[in-house]
Protein backbone atom coordinates (compact mmCIF):
# COMPACT_ATOMS: atom_id res chain seq x y z
CA UNK A 1 0.00 0.00 0.00
CA UNK A 2 1.29 3.43 -0.89
CA UNK A 3 -0.15 6.42 0.89
CA UNK A 4 -0.18 9.42 -1.39
CA UNK A 5 -2.09 12.11 0.41
CA UNK A 6 -0.45 15.29 -0.82
CA UNK A 7 2.81 17.02 -1.55
CA UNK A 8 3.96 16.73 2.07
CA UNK A 9 4.04 13.10 3.25
CA UNK A 10 1.86 12.39 6.26
CA UNK A 11 1.88 8.94 7.84
CA UNK A 12 -1.66 7.83 8.65
CA UNK A 13 -1.29 5.66 11.74
CA UNK A 14 -4.04 3.05 11.01
CA UNK A 15 -2.32 2.24 7.68
CA UNK A 16 0.92 1.32 9.46
CA UNK A 17 -0.83 -1.89 10.59
CA UNK A 18 -0.40 -3.29 7.06
CA UNK A 19 2.58 -5.56 6.51
CA UNK A 20 3.95 -3.47 3.63
CA UNK A 21 3.26 0.24 3.38
CA UNK A 22 5.13 3.34 2.30
CA UNK A 23 4.57 6.95 1.41
CA UNK A 24 4.95 8.17 -2.16
CA UNK A 25 8.03 10.04 -0.99
CA UNK A 26 9.59 6.75 0.19
CA UNK A 27 8.95 5.12 -3.20
CA UNK A 28 10.11 8.00 -5.36
CA UNK A 29 13.27 8.56 -3.31
CA UNK A 30 14.20 4.85 -3.39
CA UNK A 31 13.82 4.30 0.37
CA UNK A 32 11.14 1.62 -0.16
CA UNK A 33 10.52 -0.95 -2.88
CA UNK A 34 6.97 -2.12 -3.60
CA UNK A 35 5.81 -5.62 -4.40
CA UNK A 36 3.68 -6.76 -7.33
CA UNK A 37 0.21 -5.75 -6.11
CA UNK A 38 0.17 -2.04 -5.36
CA UNK A 39 -2.68 0.10 -4.03
CA UNK A 40 -2.17 3.85 -4.10
CA UNK A 41 -4.50 5.84 -1.89
CA UNK A 42 -4.84 9.30 -3.38
CA UNK A 43 -5.41 10.15 -7.03
CA UNK A 44 -3.99 13.65 -7.01
CA UNK A 45 -0.87 14.61 -8.90
CA UNK A 46 1.48 12.87 -6.43
CA UNK A 47 -0.50 9.61 -6.45
CA UNK A 48 -0.84 9.55 -10.24
CA UNK A 49 2.83 10.35 -10.79
CA UNK A 50 3.80 7.57 -8.38
CA UNK A 51 1.48 5.12 -10.16
CA UNK A 52 2.95 6.16 -13.51
CA UNK A 53 6.45 5.59 -12.15
CA UNK A 54 5.57 2.10 -10.87
CA UNK A 55 3.31 0.78 -13.64
CA UNK A 56 5.04 -1.20 -16.38
CA UNK A 57 4.54 -0.37 -20.02
CA UNK A 58 1.87 -2.49 -21.68
CA UNK A 59 4.15 -3.58 -24.51
CA UNK A 60 7.32 -3.91 -22.45
CA UNK A 61 9.27 -7.08 -23.31
CA UNK A 62 10.00 -7.82 -19.65
CA UNK A 63 7.13 -6.32 -17.63
CA UNK A 64 7.48 -6.29 -13.89
CA UNK A 65 3.99 -7.80 -13.62
CA UNK A 66 2.91 -5.09 -11.21
CA UNK A 67 -0.79 -4.56 -10.73
CA UNK A 68 -1.34 -0.93 -9.77
CA UNK A 69 -4.66 0.39 -8.44
CA UNK A 70 -5.26 4.06 -7.63
CA UNK A 71 -8.08 4.92 -5.21
CA UNK A 72 -9.44 8.48 -5.28
CA UNK A 73 -12.44 9.89 -3.40
CA UNK A 74 -13.03 12.80 -5.82
CA UNK A 75 -15.09 12.25 -8.98
CA UNK A 76 -11.97 12.49 -11.17
CA UNK A 77 -8.24 11.89 -10.78
CA UNK A 78 -6.08 15.01 -10.52
CA UNK A 79 -9.26 17.06 -10.31
CA UNK A 80 -7.53 20.31 -9.37
CA UNK A 81 -4.82 20.06 -12.03
CA UNK A 82 -5.08 21.55 -15.52
CA UNK A 83 -2.93 21.95 -18.59
CA UNK A 84 -0.74 19.79 -20.79
CA UNK A 85 1.06 18.11 -17.86
CA UNK A 86 -2.19 16.60 -16.60
CA UNK A 87 -3.22 15.62 -20.12
CA UNK A 88 0.06 13.80 -20.82
CA UNK A 89 0.00 11.97 -17.48
CA UNK A 90 -3.60 10.82 -17.96
CA UNK A 91 -2.75 9.59 -21.48
CA UNK A 92 0.21 7.58 -20.11
CA UNK A 93 -2.05 6.15 -17.40
CA UNK A 94 -4.56 5.01 -20.03
CA UNK A 95 -1.81 3.34 -22.09
CA UNK A 96 -0.45 1.49 -19.08
CA UNK A 97 -3.94 0.30 -18.19
CA UNK A 98 -3.81 0.39 -14.45
CA UNK A 99 -6.99 0.51 -12.42
CA UNK A 100 -8.52 3.69 -11.04
CA UNK A 101 -11.29 3.42 -8.45
CA UNK A 102 -13.25 6.64 -7.93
Amino acid sequence: MIISNGAYPIVIQPFTAFKHWATADDILSGKAFPGCKIVIIGGGSVGCETADYLAPLVYDRLPRDRKVTVIEMAPEIMETETGPGRSLLVQRMMKKRYRVNL
